[in-house]
């Protein structure tokens, strides 16, 4: 292998490549020459280089903070950097806080210390208005219209982000990443495994395109992360073509996370190709928590359609994390059955109480129905607090979205704020545990729920065959449906003033405990012509509340049946 150690000296780029070592420690306005032998570049603090076509036909090696940027120019704009144009295999290894640039990006002059050469602490050596000049270079693996495998397999391998000045932003950084039909697949998996992201490290593409309909084409994420960030609307970085697939894999044990950096975001670019996510969590991150109303508006929806072709392999959970709005806008998208987990939605910590209280930012993570109908093994919360707590919300103009928890006879959990318009539905075998969850219309189809930690509907509608037990609160009606009525002998009832029961079974609705507008209803059977809270029907309570049997363990102590039972009952409050 040739080394170019440039430790703090570089020269033109052409000298660079050739090996030699010149005095400067920013190599600029010359052409980044092509790489025909395996090569490594050390300690070149600074390349910028003009833009014209870049074959990298051997294995590069960015090492020892090294960082290559290359730069567009109108005249010459978009050039290509072609990894793997022979039948050469060819590995591009970022490592030693170097960096890999190829983005468009604006605003590069030294003074700002938010971009890439603020981090570095160097002004744009090309001179005053050039730190504005976007760059128009596209990355491609293989050759356009080449013979299916005919070029050598290509792989990025990321080790570290590079660390310039105060602060650190992506290993490698792209606008767009395009895989052609020609490119070869790794001998040993039999796809294109084009893309290493390991822990604590930033790949940055704005789009990612495979174009090989043979081989499926592989991100492998060892605790990385892919990064979109192009501020472009609904841009997308997944974007398979038809006929093609895009693996996301986490390995070893890792998750897949991906962030968008900027508002509008589509899951794929929706191409016609299949994005298949294998692996065990999975993590979204977006930024953005400005609503729209007030100025400097940035929380826009990241969006998933039928059109996008995801399928969900993953074992684990599906968690939101910092501002994610996850707008759904078909049916039937997101992960759920016995081989996958949840849906939690995060919140984002940087976000005060008293800034999402004035309404000038969101600190929470949402579910967007946008009237369909999801299905999901559960829904929870890593806000503690009841502003930090997810929302699943509609923001379709006329349509109803529905939640559906439970299919496939899964246990599940509902934790989370459910506005107006969003129906849930329990279906399925399993036990649904609704903790500190808000809504508008919950519907109990089959299976069990238990109510915790002041959960509040407007309407409950439980099936017969079903059960409840715990506390909730109905503001507006309870309606025990079917010949028979549900199983509530563990159900503490409140109605708020106003809201009724309705019971279509000819035998008794039985509750636990009954309160109306805050004030405890005996014991005893009530008929709708003896209680005006009670619009049809029969309801039992067993208890008035604050009368009721306190929970006891058995203790099984008692040398008689009464020590016994005197052991292990307790007697009611009076």
């Amino acid at each position: 292998m040739t080394e170019k150690n440039v430790s703090r000296a570089a020269g033109l780029l052409g000298l660079v490549c050739a090996g030699l070592a010149a005095s400067a420690d920013v190599v600029t306005n010359d052409y980044f020459g092509d790489i025909t032998s395996p090569t490594t570049l050390r300690g070149v603090t600074n390349i910028i280089a003009k833009c014209a076509p870049v074959n990298i036909s051997a294995d590069l090696t960015l090492d020892d903070r090294t960082f290559l940027r290359l730069r567009g120019e109108s005249a010459n704009s978009p050039a290509w950097v072609n990894l793997a144009p022979t039948a050469n295999p060819v590995t591009l290894t970022v490592q030693g806080n170097s960096g890999f640039f190829t983005a468009y990006r604006n605003s590069m002059d030294g003074a700002n210390a938010n971009n890439e050469w603020g981090k570095t602490g160097i002004d744009d050596p090309r001179g005053s208005g050039k730190e504005t000049e976007p760059t128009y270079y596209r990355v491609r693996m293989g050759v356009v219209d080449g013979a299916p495998g005919s070029t050598g397999p290509a792989r990025i391998v990321l080790k570290t982000n590079p660390k310039f000045g105060y602060n650190a932003f992506s290993g490698f950084w792209a606008r767009f990443l395009d895989i052609e039909t020609s490119v070869a697949p790794d001998p040993e998996t039999g796809m294109i495994d084009f893309l290493e992201i390991p822990a604590s490290v930033v790949a940055d593409i704005s789009q990612i395109q495979n174009k090989s309909t043979l081989y499926p084409a592989r991100i492998l994420f060892r605790g990385g992360t892919l990064l979109r960030n192009n501020a472009t609307a609904n841009g997308a970085p997944l974007s398979p073509v038809s006929g093609a697939t895009l693996v996301l894999e986490g390995v070893d044990g890792a998750d897949i996370r991906l962030k968008s950096q900027f508002q509008w975001a589509c899951f794929t670019g929706r191409k016609g190709g299949t994005v298949r996510i294998v692996g065990r969590h999975v993590y979204l991150a977006q930024s953005g928590s400005t609503p729209e109303g007030v100025a400097g508006a940035n929380h826009k929806p990241w969006n998933l359609d039928t059109d996008d072709h995801v399928v969900w392999e993953h074992t684990g959970n599906l968690l939101f994390s910092e501002n994610v709005w996850l707008r759904t806008t078909s049916d039937d998208l997101l992960p759920h059955g016995p081989a996958t987990g949840i849906l939690s939605l995060g919140y984002n910590s940087g976000i005060t109480e008293a800034a999402a209280a004035s309404g000038v930012s969101i600190p929470y993570c949402c579910l967007d129905l946008s009237g369909t109908r999801q299905y999901v093994n559960g829904v929870t919360s890593t806000g503690a607090e009841a502003w930090r707590r997810g929302v699943v919300t509609n923001t379709h103009a006329t349509a109803t979205g529905t939640l559906v928890l439970g299919a496939d006879d899964v246990d599940g959990t509902l934790n989370a704020k459910c506005t107006a318009r969003v129906a849930v539905e329990k279906v399925g075998a399993g036990r649904l545990t609704v903790r500190a969850a808000t809504g508008e219309a919950l519907d109990v189809q089959a299976g069990s729920v238990n109510f915790s930690e002041a959960c509040a509907f407007t309407n409950v509608t439980a099936a017969a065959g079903t059960a409840l037990d715990g506390a909730v609160t109905v503001t507006g009606a309870f309606t025990a449906t079917g010949a028979t009525p549900p199983r509530a002998l563990g159900l503490n009832l409140a109605l708020a003033a106003g809201a009724t029961v309705s019971v279509n079974a000819a035998t008794p609705f039985v509750v636990y405990t009954l309160t109306v507008g805050g004030a405890a209803v005996p014991s005893g059977t009530y008929t709708a012509a003896e209680a005006d809270w009670l619009a049809a029907g029969t309801v039992t309570v067993l208890w008035r509340a604050g009368n009721a049997v306190t929970d006891v363990a058995w203790t099984g102590a008692g040398a008689t049946d009464a020590a016994a039972e005197a052991a292990n009952w307790a007697r009611p409050v009076d």
